[in-house]
């Protein structure tokens, strides 16, 4: 195995090799039991795990919204998912938040290597603003917990770095982000 540690030059090995820098962030975990649980959200959402192929559809129109994606990435993600598998007990598994019976938002959650891996936060523009990111973060995680999972890690966009930090995650590494066009998208919160 390699690791970044060594590979001082993987930055330029990288670049060497037709990738460009899109950006810096910093990884961030947390305790599950520690977690702040307290902060506001709408009443108005209801959040669903993703078990069917039809909500799977209304997960990835939401994702592809907020991660500013092309149809046929879109398209490609949707069968993959589904390729996958949907179900309470995959190691991969999506949430769906609607409001009313309208998608606003999603995330997605991996379970191994000990942890609780949290992923694709997304809320539609129209719906932002009201703890929808912050609800779409706990369920899954709260999840993880219930199943005796401890420590929870994301990479956060920088619009996402506080609502984490509110949550009790804390910066834990420094990761540099790299990608064929230089144009890797941050999601909007």
């Amino acid at each position: 195995d390699v690791c970044s540690s060594d590979l001082a030059d993987l930055g330029q090995r990288l670049v060497a090799h037709g990738l460009q820098h899109s950006r810096s962030s910093q990884g961030m975990s947390a305790d599950l039991w520690a977690l702040r649980e307290d902060l506001p959200c709408t009443p108005a959402l209801r959040i669903e795990p993703v078990r069917r192929a039809e909500q799977l559809r209304q997960y990835i129109q939401v994702a592809a919204i907020g991660f500013d994606l092309p149809p046929a990435c879109a398209e490609a993600l949707y069968r993959e998912c589904l390729a996958l598998g949907l179900g309470s007990t995959q190691p991969l598994r999506h949430y769906l938040g609607l409001l009313g019976d309208e998608p606003a938002a999603v995330s997605t959650m991996f379970l191994g290597g000990g942890g609780a891996g949290l992923y694709t936060v997304a809320t539609i523009p129209a719906a932002r603003r009201q703890g929808l990111s912050t609800a779409m973060t706990l369920a899954p995680l709260r999840e993880a917990r219930s199943e005796g999972y401890r420590v929870g890690v994301l990479l956060p966009s920088a619009a996402g770095f506080q609502v984490y930090a509110r949550l009790g995650f804390e910066a834990c590494c420094a990761l540099e982000v790299y990608s064929f066009d230089g144009r890797e998208k941050e999601p909007a919160q």
